[in-house]
């Protein structure tokens, strides 16, 4: 669960490009594919050492769960007109992060 929670600070705040948040609310965009398909492959390295046999799946989930949480987030705050200076923004961001973490959360949990 470390790994996950740690690898999701690195592909989210540390590696993700301004292009990728430009680009992952317009669906199936190959940018914001990418940023999602950065996601799974960390998240199948994170599994790797512990649960060889569902690293593959492990990814493959969390990057499609990861592409829609995202493009739902983005869409959201378009239609709703959300900018940093609104609190609800900062809402959706909070909804965002925990719906990782819940991914997350749910994905060391369903091999145990």
């Amino acid at each position: 669960m470390t790994l996950l929670l740690v690898k999701h600070f690195v592909v989210d705040w540390l590696l993700q490009t301004e292009d990728e948040v430009k680009h992952k609310g317009t669906y199936l965009h190959p940018v914001g594919i990418q940023h999602s398909a950065k996601h799974a492959v960390a998240t199948l390295l994170a599994f790797l050492p512990f649960l060889p046999d569902e690293a593959i799946v492990s990814g493959l989930i969390d990057g499609v769960l990861h592409y829609h949480i995202d493009w739902l987030k983005q869409n959201l705050a378009r239609t709703l007109k959300l900018s940093p200076t609104n609190k609800e923004f900062w809402v959706l961001i909070g909804i965002d992060q925990l719906l990782h973490q819940l991914t997350y959360l749910t994905l060391v949990s369903s091999q145990l």
